[in-house]
């Protein structure tokens, strides 16, 4: 997600998004002509999944459903996060 990183480097330690007029799958694979705005930046680092440790355990899980952009055949995958890890009586 070129777009996401600061200065669009894939590289980068930090978030920031950018406002501009031009559609974004104009600019996709590169950079706006012209950015009327930068957020501030917000520090990101990536891990390996399989060799991340918590320091402590979870207390919060947030899991959103977007059928707009998220396939029905994604669905199960849903299902068993909210089954396994959300008390939605809490």
């Amino acid at each position: 997600m070129r777009v996401l990183m600061q200065d669009f480097d894939m590289r980068a330690d930090h978030l920031q998004v950018v406002a501009t007029q031009e559609e974004a799958w104009r600019w996709a694979g590169s950079r706006p002509a012209v950015i009327d705005h930068h957020d501030p930046p917000v520090p990101f680092t990536t891990n390996v999944p399989r060799e991340y440790q918590a320091r402590e355990p979870f207390d919060l899980v947030c899991l959103t459903r977007s059928p707009q952009y998220t396939p029905a055949e994604a669905d199960p995958i849903f299902d068993a996060i909210v089954e396994r890890f959300i008390d939605e009586d809490a």
